[in-house]
């Protein structure tokens, strides 16, 4: 890894582990190039312009249902923080998290905080808004739309099941056919 800006975009829904993995891939950076983790309502206009280091971007998958936007025909599509994402001039790797129904119910179900970052009024996790959240959308819908906005840049994109026992890579199809409801 370089000193040049890198984006690291880690992407899934609430519980899937973004922030347990960011967490892992930092400590296996080299000091000094820990990079930074900018959550998905810190991408602004500009934003790019900002970067100095390596910076991964912890986005959730249902942020477009938290924009009252979830029911749209492309859903990521209408959140302009993830058009801005697939604009990015800076060179990118993406990470898709996905998991399964017993997994992330469990998960939820032991949550009782959200991010220090993303706290304002409440630190609770608001569990059955994410489980209502959940039952509305497709995994397989979302893996796709996010792997299609990305299709026409140079950005590789890993597809990864998240365990209770770890992380593992998988690609498209297996990513695609591992529903959260259904």
């Amino acid at each position: 890894m370089t000193d040049a800006p890198f984006v690291h975009l880690i992407a899934g829904v609430s519980s899937a582990g973004k922030s347990t993995l960011i967490a892992r891939m930092r400590k296996r950076q080299r000091p000094g190039l820990m990079g930074d983790v900018c959550f998905a309502y810190e991408i602004q206009p500009g934003w790019q312009r900002r970067m100095r280091r390596h910076t991964f971007i912890h986005y959730n998958l249902l942020r477009p249902a938290d924009l009252g936007t979830g029911d749209a025909p492309d859903p990521l599509q209408s959140d302009p923080v993830f058009r801005r994402l697939t604009r990015c001039q800076i060179p990118m790797r993406i990470t898709i998290l996905v998991a399964d129904r017993p997994t992330l119910e469990r998960r939820i179900a032991r949550r009782q905080a959200i991010e220090p970052a993303l706290r304002g009024d409440t630190t609770e996790y608001p569990a059955r808004k994410i489980l209502t959240q959940l039952q509305s959308v497709s995994q397989a819908a979302l893996v796709a739309e996010l792997s299609t906005a990305f299709s026409h840049t140079d950005a590789p994109i890993d597809y990864v099941q998240s365990t209770d026992e770890g992380f593992l890579k998988t690609d498209l199809r297996a990513a695609q056919q591992l529903e959260w409801w259904g």
